[in-house]
């Protein structure tokens, strides 16, 4: 039957455009039995090859990176997570990078030390020269005194002695008897003559030893400040070195601390990223994004399916929620991510992967739109605005131009039309006819089943999706690796599965050449305490000499301060001496601390609760390095459920649910969204793969995570949508359409459609009110 009324319109319609040759008259077409006529109207807007495509609220992705090479020690946040601008995120071990701070530190405070004793000394030394000088210049003063007045004392008695030598050659001239008695005189004032003479020299010497010595105490006190300055000189450039490198160290140790570099939320981790953890998943590079955040004041739409460079010419982009359009604004994505952009394939000449295209969020959707959420984009690509357009099923063909039945009050009127711009289903109208105009469709519909009026309302249309293929990891989880330069597995403690508690000993390592340097740094710390005590006994040795002399000399010799202020002298050589050799001990005890830290790190312990994963690896015997992860320990509390198959249409924050086992009965849990692919695009850290992390509501249990099954997380919402089932959905070579009720006639609408879900599709585009539409009760 449905046959023979299909070929009966076929037979009509071929009359019909038979008899249309005839411009002016009215056409008169003829309608199968039990088929009715369609209808399509005339609209104004813009016009153009619309495409329609899934986007996402997306945030400024900021990433933070480090300026050095590092292992993860603390990580203060995770994914999902709220931060503020300042917030530490993630620090690197820096215990060797403290202990270095520490041992320059102590360094810089002992040069501090000997300098300011090497200069107390330096300016008693100076002192003792000033002391001795002076003594000396008051010696030889009082020396050439006594040289003056002995040399008065021999010339009085020279002229006493040619008094007496003339005295005795007028007695012997005279035969005088006391001849005898003056020349017992005059030996013994020879005598005493040569006796002065003897004391005079023994001034003169007395004096020129003096004069030594003070020139002596000049020459040192001018040696002594010259000297100062030199080591003035060498301590300040050694002190700056040394100042330098502490600097640096702690410029090191600020670049081991990432800070969060704005507002938002933590969008991804790089040590999630299992592809680079290969050597040892504790380990960071340098200048690769480690963690990602999300800038809480800056939003976008942007869609995964579309490249920058797919989206060429001009275009015209909104969005759509329900009736209202916005119109949207490319933004180019940040040239900090597209410099860590990997590359298609490896080798030399191959391409950049391209960056999806973005758009500004418009400020009338901000307050209203989370990071995460979904939302309905079309592109209309070489546009015209304001125009008229009208189905493609409402234009007709004749001799090379095209025109339309306009129906009037059930008139129906052939008028010829200029045409523009057409696209799949709908063509631009220039002139002979206006917006809203009524035009009679080439085709008719077929009155062959039952049908029934729905009314359609707007509602929000939730798409669940099933996961399958999912697994258990723990993001989270503490890995230990030997902090020793080199050891080897010397005993394993526990084993795969088994409960810890923190503290608890994992693994056991031998060290190499420990006992050895142990032995060498111990015997040279001991060398280095009895030279300081021969050294100091030497000191105190010269000290007791120089007391010994001070005591032998009166009160008020001058050189007697001398002596007094070399004892003092002294005392500060030995506070000099004691703290060179306490910083040379300080670097050996550094020394030694680190092998004794190696010995404790010998000993790998568990840094948390929970249970031991992945030690089925390490075996005894095993050398092991720094890079090397030996155990992984799970902590018990915050835990993740990570899926990766199809799970790219799942959006961050949205819900998912899952049945598991909890205290010995099935239930559905809930669990959010804290990762996933139209937030953080796979190509910015994995080009391998993508996996979504789903955070439980509750606290699990390791035998609940076990038994999960039924994974189900919400892939898209659509906001304020109409909604139609199979039954009403008809589709022809100009795309998918339904039939309206319009003022008690059935119109056909050519509308864009969502990607059946569960036998419902949501109307995208082409119903712009609430409407009436035909259901067929039957297929």
């Amino acid at each position: 039957m449905r046959l023979n009324k299909i070929t009966a319109f076929i037979c009509c319609m071929s009359l019909f455009l038979t008899g249309c040759g005839h411009t002016t008259a009215q056409p008169e077409l003829v309608t199968p039995v039990s088929a009715q006529k369609e209808y399509g109207v005339v609209r104004r807007g813009s016009l153009g090859e619309k495409k329609f495509y899934d986007a996402y609220v997306t945030p400024e992705l900021v990433c933070v990176a480090s300026q050095v090479d590092g292992l993860m020690q603390n990580n203060f946040k995770q994914i999902g997570d709220t931060v503020k601008e300042g917030d530490v995120l993630l620090e690197m071990e820096t215990e060797d990078l403290d202990q270095q701070i520490q041992l320059y530190t102590n360094k810089l405070t002992a040069l501090d030390e000997i300098y300011t004793l090497n200069n107390q000394l330096s300016q008693k030394d100076i002192h003792v020269n000033q002391v001795g000088q002076s003594a000396s210049s008051t010696k030889i003063e009082q020396i050439q005194n006594d040289i003056n007045a002995l040399q008065n004392s021999i010339g009085q008695n020279k002229e006493e002695l040619k008094t007496s030598q003339k005295q005795l050659k007028r007695s012997i001239s005279q035969n005088s008897t006391d001849a005898t008695a003056y020349k017992k005189a005059i030996k013994d004032e020879e005598k005493i003559l040569s006796q002065k003479k003897e004391e005079l020299q023994q001034y003169k010497e007395q004096k020129a030893y003096t004069q030594e010595d003070l020139n002596d105490y000049i020459h040192q006190k001018e040696s002594g400040v010259i000297n100062q300055n030199m080591d003035t000189q060498l301590y300040l450039t050694e002190r700056k070195s040394c100042q330098e490198t502490l600097a640096q160290l702690k410029e090191k140790k600020e670049n081991f601390q990432l800070k969060a570099p704005c507002d938002g939320v933590i969008v991804s981790t790089y040590y999630f990223n299992t592809e680079y953890h290969a050597s040892n998943p504790r380990y960071l590079p340098a200048n690769t994004p480690l963690v990602i955040v999300g800038k809480s004041d800056t939003k976008y739409l942007q869609i995964p399916d579309l490249t920058e460079s797919d989206l060429k010419g001009a275009y015209y982009a909104y969005a759509k929620i329900g009736d209202k359009e916005y119109p949207l604004t490319q933004v180019k994505q940040d040239s900090t991510l597209k410099s860590w952009n990997v590359k298609k394939q490896a080798g030399a000449g191959s391409d950049l992967i391209d960056l999806p295209v973005r758009f500004a969020c418009p400020p009338a959707l901000a307050n209203s739109l989370s990071t995460g959420d979904f939302i309905s984009i079309y592109i209309q690509e070489k546009v015209s605005k304001d125009v008229c357009a009208a189905p493609n099923d409402t234009l007709y063909r004749e001799n090379g131009k095209y025109y339309v039945i306009k129906c009037t009050d059930g008139k129906e009127e052939k008028i010829y039309v200029e045409t523009g711009l057409k696209t799949s289903y709908e063509t631009e109208i220039r002139s002979g006819v206006s917006e809203g105009d009524v035009l009679l469709s080439k085709k008719v519909f077929f009155e062959t089943e039952d049908s029934h009026e729905v009314q359609l309302t707007k509602s929000d249309f939730v798409w669940k999706d099933r996961i399958r293929g999912m697994y258990l990891s723990n993001p989270y989880s503490q890995l230990a690796s030997p902090d020793v330069e080199k050891a080897r597995v010397a005993e394993i403690c526990v084993k795969e599965m088994q409960d810890v508690k923190k503290g608890d000993v994992l693994v056991k390592l031998t060290l190499y050449s420990h006992k050895s340097q142990l032995t060498k740094l111990t015997y040279k710390l001991k060398t280095l305490t009895q030279d300081e005590e021969k050294e100091i006994a030497q000191i105190n040795k010269q000290q007791n000499q120089t007391n010994g002399n001070m005591l032998s000399l009166s009160p008020d010799d001058a050189e007697r301060s001398v002596l007094k202020s070399q004892t003092d002298y002294f005392e500060t050589l030995k506070a000099l001496t004691h703290s060179k050799y306490k910083y040379e001990r300080l670097n050996v005890e550094t020394e030694l601390a680190n092998l004794k830290k190696e010995e404790e790190n010998a000993v790998i312990r568990a840094a948390s609760d929970g249970y031991v994963y992945n030690i089925d690896k390490t075996k005894i015997g095993k050398i092991v390095t720094p890079v090397d992860s030996i155990v992984e320990v799970v902590p018990y509390g915050r835990t993740t459920l990570c899926i990766n198959d199809e799970a790219n249409a799942i959006p961050f924050g949205a819900k998912a649910e899952f049945t598991t086992v909890v205290n010995g009965k099935e239930a559905t849990v809930s669990g959010t969204v804290i990762k996933a692919m139209n937030v953080t695009p796979p190509w910015l850290l994995n080009p391998d793969g993508f996996i979504t992390f789903i955070m439980p509501d509750q606290e699990l249990d390791e035998a609940a995570y076990r038994s999960i099954s039924n994974i189900v997380a919400t892939a898209k919402v659509y906001k304020n949508c109409y909604q139609i089932t199979a039954k009403m959905k008809y589709e022809d070579e100009y795309g998918n359409y339904v039939y309206i009720l319009e003022n008690g006639k059935r119109t056909k609408k050519y509308v864009t459609l969502a990607k059946a879900h569960e036998g419902v599709s949501v109307v995208l585009d082409g119903i712009s009110e609430d409407c009436v539409v035909l259901e067929r009760e039957r297929e």
